[in-house]
């Protein structure tokens, strides 16, 4: 009787934190995105060359996004694990392990397209 009222706390007390992570991961970045761009704009006020701010501060971190070795490592990594996945599932004669390998290994190849079409499109600029 005792275990039915514990069991009833799992889903809730996962469900609040799994919210709570995630709430605190989008505030605590907001506030470092806001101290970043307002040193950026009290040196701009202090009549600083743009060229040192550059420097200094170094590019935000969305312009290091979309840099195409990312989607490269994330390609490799992706198809590793489906690769992997589906090979225990194979194994192990399940069908649900082996189509979500299947998945992610797809998944992985898409990265990798992108990431030789980012790579095209640096070439031909």
């Amino acid at each position: 009787m005792e275990v039915t009222k514990f069991a009833f706390l799992i889903p809730v007390i996962a469900i609040v934190f799994g919210c709570g992570i995630a709430i605190i991961a989008i505030v605590l970045e907001y506030f470092q995105k806001k101290k970043y761009y307002e040193s950026l704009v009290k040196a701009l006020e202090m009549g600083k060359d743009p060229e040192q701010i550059k420097a200094m501060f170094g590019e935000p971190e969305e312009a290091k996004k979309n840099e195409p070795g990312r989607y490269l490592r994330r390609g490799i990594i992706t198809i590793g694990v489906g690769v992997g996945l589906a090979l225990i599932g194979w194994l192990n004669a399940n069908t649900w392990l082996v189509a979500i390998g299947c998945f992610l290994g797809v998944l992985g190849l898409s990265f990798l397209i992108v990431h030789f079409l980012l790579n095209k499109n640096k070439q031909s600029e």
